[in-house]
């Protein structure tokens, strides 16, 4: 769902999800990361409506958490026990692999 500045709603539709458990917001960039569970990967849909991000190497990713004042994204990787942190352009900025499957990721800005 997409706000149009003019005030008007548009529609998206996307296809080729698996099972996606969350979608995150940032705030600031308008951006969607979306935890694809089921195709193990990580989305990221413009502010624009197009999927310009497409991050694979997750097992069964179960939330994401959009930090705007980072423009970071933090993933619940569940199967691979861990955290991650990726940066705008989706790079890992860091992981924590110290965690028994992590269900969910949150935080303030």
């Amino acid at each position: 769902v997409r706000k149009t500045n003019a005030g008007n709603t548009s529609y998206t539709q996307f296809t080729g999800f698996s099972t996606p458990h969350a979608v995150a917001v940032n705030s600031v960039t308008g951006e969607c990361w979306v935890a694809d569970t089921g195709n193990n990967r990580i989305k990221r849909i413009s502010s624009g409506g197009k999927v310009n991000l497409n991050l694979t190497g997750f097992l069964s990713p179960q939330y994401v958490w959009a930090n705007p004042s980072q423009n970071s994204c933090w993933v619940a990787d569940t199967n691979n026990n861990q955290i991650v942190k990726l940066d705008l352009e989706g790079n890992e900025e860091f992981r924590i692999s110290s965690f028994q499957l992590p269900l969910s990721v949150a935080g303030a800005p």
